[in-house]
């Protein structure tokens, strides 16, 4: 793209005009950044009398899946040690997936005969937003 290197007033308003006009790419958002857009809104119902179980519900009708953990620790001021778990579990930390420190790892035998969970593949994981 070598060539010109100077550009019109017509040629940069063009690129400016196409730049804003493009959409949001992805506008999803984290669980984090969920329940941070919702927070003032969860804290109201729940000066309102609602139970969190109740907005969770409220919340699941958007199809937007909160764990009771997750609810209670965030309203509970613990974003930032949940923040804090989810960094230690993307580098292999106490919240890693897997045998525990104190469990022996399950043998080949023990790992053919569970039986696989069918409804596994249509159950949120804890932490994750589900949107149809």
């Amino acid at each position: 793209m070598e060539g010109k290197s100077r550009f019109t007033p017509r040629q940069i308003n063009k690129a400016l005009r196409l730049l804003r006009e493009l959409p949001v790419k992805d506008g999803r958002k984290s669980m984090r950044e969920t329940l941070r857009l919702l927070e003032q809104g969860m804290r109201d119902a729940l000066e309102k009398g609602y139970s969190r179980g109740e907005i969770r519900q409220q919340i699941a009708e958007a199809e937007i899946i909160i764990s009771a953990t997750t609810l209670k620790g965030f309203l509970a001021g613990e974003q930032e040690d949940a923040g804090r778990n989810q960094d230690a579990a993307a580098v292999g930390g106490p919240e890693e997936s897997g045998p525990c420190h104190d469990e022996k790892p399950a043998s080949d035998s023990e790992k053919s005969s569970r039986k696989p969970d069918a409804n596994l593949a249509e159950k949120p994981s804890p932490g994750s937003i589900v949107i149809k």
